[in-house]
């Protein structure tokens, strides 16, 4: 039984030298590493919530920011099209997006429907502006 004991204390002894080997710069204050990888970080609050997260998706990298009520409220994404910008109300939904493509770059806002109210693009044809009503339905464009 002595043994048994000897080997199990052997065991912790070795799993603390372990985990103090692993964490003793991060906990000693020693300097920072240079270099942190990972596929996903996460900001979370004081009771744990995330609110806010940099990850690497399908698409592409991205950046997600939650409110205090756990709704997103803005997304930064890079996709093989180019970089978006979502601002969504308090409900979560998209309400403002910004974006830039090889081909033009634009603005587009988008009413509580989830309906593109007005649109400004700027591409190789010159600018370009839409006004729509609460219906989709196109009410003035140029050109």
């Amino acid at each position: 039984m002595r043994w048994l004991k000897a080997v199990g204390m052997m065991m912790v002894l070795s799993l603390a030298l372990a985990a103090g080997a692993a964490l003793g710069p991060a906990v000693s204050g020693s300097a920072p590493a240079k270099t942190v990888r990972a596929e996903r970080f996460e900001l979370v609050d004081g009771d744990g919530h995330v609110r806010g997260s940099l990850s690497l998706t399908t698409e592409g990298p991205s950046l997600l920011l939650w409110d205090a009520k756990g709704k997103p409220r803005a997304t930064l994404r890079l996709t093989a099209e180019g970089p978006e910008l979502v601002l969504q109300d308090a409900a979560g939904e998209p309400r403002v997006s910004l974006y830039l493509r090889s081909d033009k770059s634009g603005s587009t806002a988008i009413d509580v429907e989830g309906l593109e109210g007005t649109v400004l693009s700027l591409g190789r044809g010159g600018p370009g502006m839409t006004f729509a009503d609460g219906q989709g339905r196109t009410l003035w464009q140029a050109p």
